[in-house]
């Protein structure tokens, strides 16, 4: 799954329209939807980081889909998986 498509399954969970995403932060609705499309194919960090704030998500559950390790579960000393 893309960046995108998670940027837009996220969204409409959260019954957010791509025109208010895009008013919340702060980019044109034609921006929003390139990105969502992954027609941009890098969108400036500041802007992913402020898509996740607006969705309640962490940047790693946005950027690669990771979900969060479960709160009883210690975090070993192997090295993080970075997403592709």
């Amino acid at each position: 799954m893309t960046l995108g498509e998670r940027i837009r399954q996220e969204r409409e969970q959260r019954d957010i329209s791509q025109a208010e995403l895009a008013r919340r932060i702060g980019v044109s609705k034609n921006t929003m939807n390139m990105i969502e499309e992954s027609k941009i194919t890098d969108p400036r960090f500041s802007r992913i980081q402020a898509i996740a704030q607006h969705l309640g998500m962490s940047l790693d559950a946005l950027a690669c889909g990771a979900a969060p390790p479960p709160p009883d579960k210690p975090r070993g000393r192997k090295p993080r998986k970075v997403c592709v």
